[in-house]
């Protein structure tokens, strides 16, 4: 037996997973554990308790360990790397004299970035964790994998593909952004790379910062405001001066717009101000259309980087089928278009796209490399903590509220939902990924056009944000026309005209969602569930939005979920198979359960 320990603790991401001989067999992401948004640089401890404990394993039974990233090249290679691209973009200015302070906050960074990218620095946390368990073997091998080949290798080796061009994007990992590689087999091959500056990650994480929201956290607000806007023909001319996209699928960025700090944020320069004008600074402060037509201008142009990539992807591999992973690839409306426009005709979007997603890929790659087959179809992503009926009961005691045990929980939730009711659903092994799909989500009805702004308010959301449908697979091509959208909402698609009246409150403004394809055969609680509402409605589709409020994690255990159901209006909360309800609810689940038992 080979049994490796794949890791992620740089940014703000980090996962733990386990693999036995190749396969995956248990994964955690930190900020579930510790219940916190944001945590960059914490260690995963929790995870990797987790995942043993999901394993049946020890810290014993550990062969190797990957780490997803490649910090044999710190402290002087990424620093000086990053430093002299930095300098050859802002020469002029640094000749004369402009900026001096973003000059020493450069310097800054870099010395800062190279005392945490120390290698042994992981090597110490692992032996005190090692040390902590009262453990007395040594740390096992450790193993540096390069980011973007862990991006790769988490998207390839989870498609069920033998074949496929894969590509990778984010901010950075080490001193690279973007990558084309070619998959075969076990085999990936890198075909070319892009390096620092020339980030789509930092394109669009300053441009979050600059429309008011938190970078490399809410991007994807970013994507959803652009649906508000329109082409600009001034804003589109500037936003082009920030990136330019070639013909032939190459781009690039200009750093001096970005990263190195203003008075105003963090990701981006005074000079974008000068571009733009005054940013908005976030909170309660009103979006204008220039606002909105920023966002549209950004998402246009990182829509046209993405399809000028994948072009290249496929025909630099010659591959029509194409594997996605990287921050970048959580942009589903970019996705989407490459579907429509048949730049490939196969399209896998790792879900856990982001960087957890590399602590699975880097122990995939050193499974490989110990002999072992690390592929297989990725077809749910519940590879989280999952907790005992004892566990369960307990949180359900603890809570005080009227509550019942449900021998057909999925028929009475759905009752409850075509009754107008919020229910938290949590069913199962967690999900890991940023999406929520049927382990911890909160379902409502679609049909009801004002149950997007009830829901974003339960939530603490803004009322513009769209949600998302979960809904049976058999009834995709019914709703969303020749598009295959995916199981994990990483593909945004058009509704088609005559149904989106029906699901009102799952249609964003320009007319698209970004469902998640539900098959019986993987999530048979959660696909009949559908298939019980589609009986009382006619409608095989429910909202389906994460189990959190905003600004937290994704709930993970019982008590999580029962606290954030005391603390929210959300109305019912459906918990294995126990079912609570608050006063509020009281009558509306009688009348259900008489009726059911009649």
């Amino acid at each position: 037996m080979v049994v490796v320990l794949g890791l992620f603790a740089i940014g703000p991401n980090p996962a733990a997973c386990i693999i036995v001989d190749g396969k995956l067999t248990a994964m955690a992401e930190e900020e579930r554990l510790v219940r916190l948004r944001d945590i960059d640089l914490f260690f995963p401890f929790l995870s990797i308790d987790e995942c043993l404990r999901r394993a049946s394993l020890a810290l014993g039974d550990v062969d190797a360990i990957a780490f997803a990233w490649d910090l044999t090249k710190y402290p002087w290679h990424h620093c000086l790397g990053a430093s002299q691209a930095w300098l050859r973009h802002n020469l002029l200015r640094l000749i004369i004299g402009h900026d001096v302070g973003d000059i020493r906050f450069k310097a800054f960074i870099n010395i800062i970035d190279a005392v945490v990218h120390d290698k042994s620095l992981v090597r110490w946390q692992l032996s005190r964790h090692w040390a902590s368990q009262r453990f007395g073997q040594p740390v096992p091998p450790l193993s540096f994998v390069p980011h973007h080949r862990a991006h790769a290798a988490s998207a390839f080796y989870c498609s069920g593909l033998d074949t496929a061009a894969v590509l990778t994007v984010d901010r950075n990992g080490e001193d690279i952004c973007t990558a084309i590689w070619e998959g075969q087999g076990t085999d990936l091959r890198l075909v070319e790379h892009v390096k620092l500056p020339h980030s789509l990650g930092w394109f669009y994480s300053g441009f979050t910062d600059f429309l008011g929201f938190r970078p490399e956290y809410q991007e994807g607000h970013l994507m959803g405001l652009a649906a508000y806007g329109g082409h600009n023909a001034e804003v589109a001319s500037r936003v082009e001066q920030v990136m330019h996209v070639a013909q032939d699928g190459s781009y690039k960025v200009d750093p001096t717009f970005f990263y190195h700090g203003s008075s105003y944020g963090h990701s981006y320069t005074a000079r974008l101000v000068q571009l733009l004008g005054p940013p908005r600074l976030g909170g309660d402060e009103p979006f204008t259309q220039w606002h909105h037509d920023i966002a549209f201008a950004v998402q246009q142009q990182l829509e046209q980087a993405m399809l000028g990539l994948a072009s290249r992807a496929t025909r630099l591999t010659k591959q029509r089928r194409l594997c996605l992973a990287g921050g970048i690839a959580l942009n589903c409306v970019a996705n989407g278009r490459l579907l429509s426009e048949g730049v490939v005709d196969e399209l896998f979007v790792q879900p856990v796209a982001h960087d957890a997603g590399t602590a699975l890929g880097a122990a995939q790659v050193l499974a490989q490399q110990w002999g072992c087959d690390p592929r297989f179809t990725m077809n749910h992503v519940q590879y989280g903590p999952v907790y005992s009926p004892d566990a369960v009961r307990l949180a359900v005691e603890r809570a005080g509220l009227a509550h019942m045990i449900v021998t057909d929980i999925a028929a009475l939730v759905a009752q409850l939902i075509y009754h107008g009711k919020i229910v938290a659903w949590f069913r199962g092994p967690a999900e890991v990924g940023p999406r929520a799909l049927g382990a911890r989500s909160i379902l409502a009805d679609a049909r009801d056009p004002a149950m997007r702004r009830r829901l974003n308010a339960v939530k603490g959301r803004a009322a513009w944000r769209p949600l998302a449908p979960a809904i049976l697979a058999s009834a995709s091509v019914e709703f969303f026309g020749g598009t295959c959208p995916t199981p994990f909402m990483t593909v945004a698609v058009a509704v088609s005209p005559e149904k989106q009246a029906l699901i009102p409150a799952v249609v964003h403004v320009d007319g698209t969602t970004r469902p998640q394809l539900v098959q019986e055969a993987t999530n048979p609680m959660f696909g009949r569930l559908l298939a019980l509402f589609c009986d009382l409605s006619g409608l095989p589709v429910v909202i389906n939005t994460s189990f959190n409020r905003a600004g937290e994690p994704l709930v993970c255990s019982p008590s999580d979920a029962v606290h954030t159901f005391v603390d929210t209006e959300i109305d019912i909360l459906a918990i294995e198979d126990f079912l609570l309800w608050k006063p509020s609810s009281e009558s509306i689940v009688r009348s259900v359960v008489d009726g059911m038992g009649s």
